[in-house]
């Protein structure tokens, strides 16, 4: 289990007074104002210091939000870890929804009373886009990269991604063709490769970075999205296909190549993939040869 991030709401029938407060005396800007639900963003040179306000709504109840703090967790998949939770015999105070401000989320009290509200992200309702405050969020980006520090980071990932290419080019990737590495826009960096088998029906792998959970992942992609959905009734139920319920966005199925990569050693990464590519690329080779 990983979490990406902690953050707090306090829960209180003062958000303006609060919101003035950290504004005035600790220079805070908004990034979300709801109305019944605000984030503010405490200046900082690293990561961006987020606080949250709630105050109670109709249509909530009451009792879940009836002062005090909340933490909130964010994680990569909120339905594993509440199935996990919910076997090991947990209760909750929410069980797990769809929320139109832009996540999945259920919530559970610890021992003394904090409620834990533990949530992936997902797309924001049209109703709240208003919400967001985009020159805000541009001021944030603003700060970070007058440090430097994000614009070392993704050249450092271009860097590992073609360095991989190359060393596979020459070892277990040298019977295939390789395309260009696709740099993306800070979500997905990718080179493809093919070959005979794969070309005759319109598929390619990939090699991808994946910048939000920044790990390697292997793909399985169709020329267009007719080829994609031919070959997800193929594959859909496929053991690495177990945990997706519905086709990928971009592809027919997604592995994951290195969970936590050691980009600081190059030599090992490559090596690590490699051992893992080679296998997995055959695997899923026969099982469509055996299903087509």
């Amino acid at each position: 289990m990983k979490f990406n991030d902690l953050s707090f709401t306090f829960h209180t029938d003062k958000i303006t007074e609060c919101v003035d407060f950290y504004s005035k005396y600790f220079q805070a800007t908004m990034t979300f104002d709801a109305g019944w639900y605000i984030v503010i963003c405490l200046p900082s040179g690293k990561t961006p210091l987020l606080l949250s306000f709630q105050g109670n709504t109709e249509d909530m109840e009451s009792e879940l939000f009836a002062g005090g703090v909340t933490l909130n967790l964010l994680v990569d998949d909120v339905d594993g870890l509440y199935e996990r939770l919910k076997q090991d015999g947990l209760s909750f105070a929410e069980e797990i929804a769809d929320h139109e401000w832009g996540d999945r989320a259920f919530s559970l009290y610890d021992p003394i009373g904090n409620l834990i509200y533990i949530y992936s992200a997902r797309e924001l309702h049209e109703k709240y886009k208003d919400a967001v405050k985009e020159n805000e969020y541009l001021a944030v980006y603003k700060e970070i990269l007058q440090k430097g520090i994000v614009q070392k980071a993704y050249r450092d990932l271009q860097k590992s991604v073609t360095g991989l290419k190359a060393f596979l080019e020459k070892g277990a990737l040298s019977e295939y063709s390789l395309g260009n590495v696709s740099p993306g826009y800070m979500d997905f960096t990718y080179f493809p490769f093919s070959n005979d088998f794969l070309r005759e029906r319109k598929l390619r792998f990939g090699i991808v970075l994946n910048h939000e959970k920044l790990r390697f992942e292997l793909w399985l992609m169709g020329q267009n999205a007719a080829i994609q959905k031919e070959y997800w009734e193929v594959l859909k139920h496929s053991e690495w296909n177990k945990q997706q319920p519905a086709m990928p966005q971009y592809s027919v199925l997604e592995v994951v190549l290195t969970e936590e990569p050691n980009f600081a050693n190059p030599d090992e990464l490559n090596r690590d993939i490699e051992k893992k590519l080679l296998l997995l690329v055959q695997e899923i080779v026969d099982y469509i040869q055996a299903g087509k």
